[in-house]
This record gives C-alpha cells, structure tokens and sequence, in this order.
C-alpha cells in the first residue's frame, strides 16, 4: 500500500475535496488520494509544460531536434536526419501533431519548420527533468550526425549537412548541454583551418 504524505496540505486539501466534491461519496475521495501526487504534479507544471509532456515521443523528439537548432531547421535536412537516425514514423504526421497542438508555427514556410514562440524553448529547458531521456537521445543522435560529416569531409560521403553546418550545429548543442567541448571542438576547427592553408 502507497503511503501518502502527512502534510497540512494534504489534509487541508483532502477535507476540501471531499466537502465541496464528494458530496460524502468516500470511494471519490479514495480515488483522489490515491491520484493526490499527479494532481499536485499537474498543478505544479506549466500548461505548456503539460501539453509538451502529452505529446507523443516521436514530437517530442522533433522538439528536440527544434529545440537544439536555435528554433527552427529546413524541413529537407530534418527529412533526411529523421530517415537516417530516428526511424521514428511518418513525419509529416508528427507534424501534423506538432501543428495541432501549436508547438509549432503555422505559418511555417514549405522550406522551413519553426517553433511557435520562444517560451515553448524556454518551458522545454526549464522542465528538461521530464524529457531528459529524449533530450539525451537527440543530443547524441545530433553529435553523432555532425562528427560523422566532419570525419568524412573528405570522403565526399552524402550527408544531411555540410562541413561548416557541422561545426556550427556542433556549437549550438554543445553550448546548450556541453559546453566544456567547445573548447576542443575549436581546438580542432583551428587545426583544420591551419592544415588547409
């Protein structure tokens, strides 16, 4: 059996449920103890905190991917990463998902899909404790799309980005979860640029 907090506030908000909707109905008032912790949980989250967390994982994942690109990426290259590394479904339908939730603009072009305002970064960076799993994934899948183009420039393999988008993608991520890489991350740009002149 679940034991349930002893605070004041959870007594004081037991009494009140059960006076003014249990109508002295105990099973109402058992089914709202045992659900007490995700009501306080709800209330404790942004709405839009809420709506990001309801989505499915696969929008969550192309949030992430939004999120790590400063808020917005051409619909070509999010094709190509999600065919590549995600093999998540259908994209236009998680888009569709994405749309009818707001999560992303309406008015995004045919060229380019667009966050519908800044808080939805914000509220996703504030509350990463509840998609940190996703986030993490991203993240690696993202670095791993980038180092992958920046070892085989070379090579002339086909990839989803250029070199250049590499390193600045490379930035942008990192300087969101792992800074500390910068450092060698230009270590390595300048060693490049010097071995090219």
């Amino acid at each position: 059996i679940a034991t349930k907090p002893t605070s004041i506030r959870f007594n004081l908000d037991a009494m009140h449920h059960y006076e003014t909707c249990s109508n002295g109905n105990l099973r109402d008032l058992l089914d709202y103890v045992r659900n007490y912790e995700n009501e306080i949980f709800e209330n404790e989250i942004s709405s839009t905190a809420q709506l990001i967390v309801k989505l499915s994982d696969e929008a969550k994942c192309i949030l992430a991917i939004l999120v790590f690109s400063g808020g917005e990426i051409q619909k070509d290259k999010l094709f190509v990463i999600w065919n590549s590394y995600f093999d998540g479904g259908d994209l236009s339908l998680i888009i569709e998902e994405l749309r009818a939730t707001n999560i992303i603009s309406d008015e995004t072009s045919d060229l380019v899909l667009s966050i519908a305002h800044a808080s939805i970064i914000d509220t996703w960076e504030k509350n990463l404790h509840l998609f940190s799993g996703i986030d993490r994934i991203v993240y690696n899948r993202l670095e791993l799309i980038c180092t992958h183009t920046l070892e085989n420039a070379d090579v002339g393999t086909g990839t989803s980005i250029s070199y250049y988008d590499a390193w600045q993608y490379l930035l942008q991520i990192y300087a969101k979860r792992e800074p500390h890489k910068i450092k060698y991350l230009l270590e390595e740009f300048e060693a490049g640029l010097i071995s090219d002149l």
